[in-house]
């Protein structure tokens, strides 16, 4: 998704800049970091990479159900992960100049959508989901202003098209 974004903000693509753009999830980012150094890789290395801030409150409360209890749970245990990746990436790359790290605030789709980008979501609905009621409740919650059920929807349908 980076090249593509890249291409529409810009007009020119990663290859045109000089830029590699490598996929290699939240798992693998410092085996491949370690490669840039002043002894090995002398090239700018950008990690990118999510914080996962819950945008709800995950308190649970004793009025919450299993499922509400477990979706709050979840995500503070992805908020917890996120705090570590940042300390522990903090701590990897302090002394090397050649590596720098960017953190979108809660996840990429959450931010994307909060960013005023719900029409480019809404329009990939009918590629989601094929069952018209679910089309409608979709495109409803994305367009409520709410960003509570703008980002739950837009991480669902991300999660959805296998994130």
């Amino acid at each position: 998704l980076i090249p593509i974004l890249i291409k529409l903000v810009l007009g020119v693509s990663v290859d045109e800049l000089g830029i590699s753009v490598i996929n290699i999830r939240s798992t693998g980012f410092k085996n491949v970091a370690v490669l840039f150094h002043d002894l090995r890789i002398k090239k700018r290395c950008a990690i990118i990479t999510d914080l996962d801030k819950a945008f709800f409150n995950i308190t649970v409360q004793a009025t919450d159900n299993a499922i509400v209890a477990k979706i709050k749970a979840k995500a503070a245990g992805s908020q917890k992960a996120g705090l570590e990746r940042q300390a522990d990436l903090t701590e990897f790359t302090a002394e090397n100049p050649w590596i720098e790290t960017f953190y979108a605030k809660h996840t990429f789709e959450f931010d994307f959508v909060a960013a005023g980008n719900q029409e480019a979501i809404v329009e990939t609905i009918p590629v989601v989901y094929k069952d018209q009621g679910t089309r409608e409740e979709a495109k409803q919650q994305l367009k409520s202003g709410d960003l509570q059920q703008m980002g739950s929807r837009t991480l669902t349908m991300a999660r959805q098209e296998g994130k």
